[in-house]
């Protein structure tokens, strides 16, 4: 049966990472301890944070745009996400420059004015606090770990590579093709050049985007491409799996002390494999 929008279960390396919301339980209590900490100090400094998204991860995989709604009005580009993380990059460029006092206070190193600066800064601090003393590298709990994200763009090329992959593309092709729209694969479209993500989706675009869920439908696209992707992350992950759990361990072990730190009750798992 066809796979549709929102049918597709969670990539299984996703277990290893942190949804959104998580992460936002992370930082925020990490600016917390950074502000404590250079207030000791006698500096008034707040780490800046993105907002909070206001959407909901999609957890399902890397092909894109299979939502019909989405297509019939933004076309290939959810444009309020991509304005508001322009938005928070352009506010960030602009922020007043910090002193070399602060930088030197956030980021560590013996001063004249401050020998009480810990090491690595009020930041590093802050990480080691929330990372917990078993923390190897403190740093790991606040981005994506790189297995992890080796073991995601394995599994992106190895499905594009894959004889069954290139056969459901090759029929989404023919199927674009009838409706007037020359792409070699669904990713091509989505990367077509005259689609500008902070601009009012184009009558083109929509059309282009609106054919192209439907041509995906219609040759059941992204469930071949799930499968694929799903089948080779298992064993990816059964190969790797002593350090992954190592790697979850580590996550939520942070996210209870950050957790406790914000005073928040802890944002639920990601979807995916077994902990």
């Amino acid at each position: 049966m066809p796979t549709g929008p929102n049918q597709l279960s969670a990539l299984p390396i996703t277990h290893y990472e942190l949804t959104a919301a998580q992460q936002a339980v992370l930082t925020n209590a990490e600016a917390a301890l950074v502000h404590s900490c250079m207030e000791q100090l006698g500096l008034d400094y707040t780490l800046p944070v993105a907002a909070p998204s206001s959407g909901t991860d999609d957890l399902s995989g890397d092909l894109p745009d299979n939502d019909p709604a989405l297509a019939a009005t933004q076309g290939y580009r959810d444009r309020s996400v991509a304005a508001a993380q322009i938005a928070y990059e352009q506010r960030s460029k602009a922020a007043a420059p910090v002193s070399p006092r602060i930088t030197t206070a956030l980021l560590g190193a013996s001063t004249p004015w401050n020998s009480a600066t810990p090491d690595g800064g009020c930041l590093g601090q802050a990480r080691r606090t929330i990372a917990g003393a078993k923390a190897a590298d403190p740093d790991v709990d606040f981005d994506t770990p790189q297995l992890v994200t080796n073991i995601q763009l394995n599994s992106y090329f190895a499905a594009l590579a894959d004889g069954r992959v290139k056969d459901v593309f090759g029929a989404w092709s023919a199927c674009m093709k009838a409706r007037g729209f020359d792409y070699p694969s669904p990713v091509a479209a989505v990367d077509d050049p005259r689609w500008k993500a902070l601009q009012p989706a184009t009558a083109l675009e929509i059309r282009t985007a609106t054919a192209d869920v439907s041509c995906k439908y219609q040759h059941n696209v992204d469930g071949v491409f799930h499968a694929v992707q799903v089948a080779d992350e298992n064993t990816a992950i059964d190969a790797n799996l002593g350090a992954l759990q190592q790697i979850r361990a580590g996550l939520d072990s942070a996210l209870a002390t950050a957790t406790r730190i914000e005073g928040q009750p802890a944002p639920g798992p990601s979807g995916g494999g077994a902990g």
